[in-house]
């Protein structure tokens, strides 16, 4: 009877608040008025309240009720990229490389979509956050409901993780920004114009909160509780941002006084990344998925550490595929690459791997699209593909031909010929509404936390050593990804066998620095990994601003014969600069605070360029 009345009271608070306040429990909690007392004198109603912190979580991957992701529709971030293209030409992701913006508009940046304003919207979650931690305490032990001593631990770790990650969104896209460690009541108080931290101080705070969290979060949970933080998560976390700070937009020689900007320099960063990742690895709790096909269509596989639950839904499979192989007919195929990024993906021939521009690779352009890296062809829709049993068809119209000659797998604008698939859920009709599948999005995976190892392994130590004694070396860490990169027995992968060779080894440490940058590109190619790698590297402006396409031509002859011809052809350039490495902090919250600093690059900073 106990349990019925809290979860009766619930369904009645939500009633109420849902007349008087349309952003719901967790935010009339925030108030500090009687509704909040209330809450926090039930574990039921707190616990809502818990829910609601990782119901703020990205929603990059567009579900069935919600057909908004994180930027735009399904714009995911890397096609923002000279490595990603998008369908849509009022996508925020076209909308951002055109560089038609600046600090008073940015796309990621604005309010005029839902989830948008990566500023803003983490703060909010970073105040929910800070609320619960300020109250969950003052909520009385229940053992009726499970709750003693530690679950409490438990819950106040899982909200540390979460302030962890709120914080770590905006450091990512920002720098270091104003660390507000406490609950601020009256936010139009002068308590609230706080300057920036600087980045190494964000740091500092992001890894004390993984270290809280993971010293009381457990390894698994129930399965009726996966998607919440565990102790790998909290570690996987830590290694990003350590990966990130040792790297050389932020950890940079010829600026090496921290600041907002960046941290202090110190070659040493590497070393505390490379253990972050080796604390993750040695949980051996991980592990790689053998059949990388499933990878992202299965609820939980071995090698998620965190992800964001998703109901069950068909959009992402049914936008992701071109016309006729998916949906039939209207703008699909939305999320393309480049040949820029194509070019990443080995050529196998006689049991080695080769560059595709190396002579030695034997690439064809007239056939550019065999003995590709096995993740190609679960990456991609291409012409000559096989995908959901169907001979897919893309091509210009070239030569000889007429509008009668239109390929039938087109997508309607933009089209790179080169469809990014991966995400997307073969086994399911996406023209029938009811079928749909499982589309979590996988924050952090096993294979980041080996490639950010192996790449904090190299530069500190090079690529042979082992010298933390967990028996894996930099090189041993990316065999297990190539490794697993076999050719499945599925008929998208063209009846290839095979797999991926080990990575070289000998190499010195530049060498193996772009080895390793190549595997992540194609590894962990469009999850938002790409977007921040290029960044956190300083990639010179050149090599971000010419996309090319491999664009197949259909030509006709005067006999009727046709043939397809490949050709490598440079698109409209696209803008980049230095000052992109960061985002502009919002112009609004530059005019509300003025002890807050712009970032360089953009108007009225102290510096020029990052």
């Amino acid at each position: 009877m106990k349990e019925l009345i809290k979860y009766s009271l619930i369904g009645l608070l939500i009633g109420l608040i849902s007349c008087t306040d349309p952003e719901g429990l967790l935010d009339k909690a925030q108030t500090g008025d009687i509704t909040a007392d209330l809450i926090y004198n039930d574990i039921v109603l707190a616990d809502q309240v818990l829910n609601d912190l990782y119901g703020r979580l990205p929603n990059i991957f567009v579900d069935a009720g919600n057909e908004m992701g994180r930027y735009n529709a399904d714009d995911l971030l890397d096609a923002g990229t000279i490595y990603g293209q998008h369908q849509m030409g009022w996508s925020k992701c076209t909308e951002f490389t055109s560089g038609a913006w600046g600090s008073s508009n940015c796309p990621l940046n604005r309010n005029d979509r839902i989830n948008d304003n990566i500023y803003s919207r983490n703060y909010e979650s970073i105040r929910a956050c800070q609320n619960f931690l300020a109250r969950i305490e003052e909520v009385p032990y229940d053992p009726e409901y499970g709750y003693g001593a530690e679950e409490q631990m438990e819950k106040i770790a899982e909200a540390k993780f979460l302030l962890a990650f709120y914080y770590a969104e905006l450091v990512r896209f920002y720098g270091g920004v104003a660390l507000i460690t406490e609950v601020i009541e009256d936010l139009g108080s002068d308590e609230i114009k706080k300057p920036r931290n600087t980045y190494d101080e964000n740091i500092d705070y992001i890894v004390t909160l993984c270290d809280e969290a993971a010293a009381d979060l457990p390894m698994t949970h129930a399965d009726n509780q996966f998607g919440r933080a565990t102790k790998g998560a909290a570690l996987a976390l830590k290694s990003r941002m350590l990966l990130a700070a040792a790297s050389p937009l932020f950890n940079n020689p010829d600026k090496p006084e921290d600041s907002p900007f960046r941290g202090k320099y110190d070659v040493d960063k590497w070393k505390e990344a490379a253990k972050a990742a080796a604390d993750v690895i040695q949980l051996n709790q991980y592990s790689l998925v053998t059949d990388i096909s499933t990878m992202f269509t299965t609820v939980t596989n071995e090698e998620v550490i965190f992800s964001r639950l998703q109901p069950q839904a068909n959009w992402m499979t049914r936008n992701a595929l071109p016309p006729g192989v998916g949906r039939n007919g209207g703008n699909v195929g939305r999320n393309q690459s480049t040949y820029n990024m194509m070019k990443y993906y080995k050529v196998l021939k006689d049991g080695e791997a080769y560059d595709m521009t190396d002579p030695a690779s034997g690439w064809d352009l007239q056939n550019p699209y065999a003995n590709l890296d096995p993740r190609f062809y679960r990456d991609y829709c291409f012409n000559t593909a096989k995908t959901r049993n169907k001979n897919v068809k893309m091509w210009a119209l070239g030569e000889g031909t007429t509008s009668a000659d239109a390929a039938p797998n087109n997508t309607t604008n933009n089209n790179s010929f080169l469809i990014m698939i991966k995400f997307a859920d073969l086994t399911i009709n996406p023209n029938i509404t009811s079928q749909r599948t499982y589309h979590n999005y996988q924050f952090l995976r096993y294979a980041e936390v080996l490639l950010n190892y192996a790449e904090a392994m190299n530069e500190a130590y090079g690529s042979e050593s082992d010298v933390l004694g967990i028996g894996l070396t930099a090189t041993d860490a990316v065999n297990l990804i190539r490794r697993r990169t076999t050719f499945p027995n599925k008929v998208e992968y063209l009846g290839y066998t095979g797999a991926m060779p080990d990575f070289p080894t000998g190499l010195a440490k530049a060498e193996f620095r772009d080895e390793v940058r190549q595997e992540r590109f194609v590894e962990l190619n469009y999850e938002e990994c790409q977007f921040f790698d290029l960044r956190r590297w300083r990639m010179p402006v050149e090599t971000q601003i010419n996309p090319q396409f491999l664009v197949p031509y259909l030509t006709k002859d005067g006999s009727g014969n046709s043939a397809i011809e490949y050709k490598i052809e440079d698109q409209v350039e696209r803008a980049f600069s230095t000052a992109w490495y960061l985002l502009p902090i919002p112009n609004d919250q530059i005019m509300m605070n003025s002890a807050y600093v712009q970032n360089p690059g953009w108007l009225g900073s102290p510096e020029s360029e990052n």
